[in-house]
């Protein structure tokens, strides 16, 4: 599958490897450091949860985040819409994502 946005090809992946690799970690902790990681597509903090969007290697990052103190809550596979807005960095909920076979 590949993802396009204004014409500038964004992601191009097996369509079973997106589904199997891209998870939504949410974890807690004090202090939780951020440095840029290939892997980490986006970070939102809200107190003292805060969700990652992470797009392969997610075992590794919450091994990572468990090193800083944090309690990794769960790690959840995403749909490809969500897959979709992520990659172009867009908060919009009414975008149709096709899938063409």
């Amino acid at each position: 599958m590949g993802i396009i946005d204004h014409g500038k090809l964004l992601l191009e992946a097996r369509l079973d490897d997106v589904r199997a690799n891209f998870r939504r970690v949410r974890a807690t902790g004090e202090n939780l450091e951020f440095s840029p990681h290939g892997d980490v597509l986006s970070m939102k903090t809200e107190g003292r949860l805060t969700e990652y969007v992470v797009k392969s290697n997610s075992d590794a990052f919450e091994a990572q985040l468990r090193s800083q103190g944090a309690e990794v809550l769960d790690a959840s596979s995403m749909n490809l819409t969500e897959v979709f807005l992520e990659v172009v960095a867009k908060g919009e909920a009414n975008v149709r994502v096709e899938i063409l076979a």
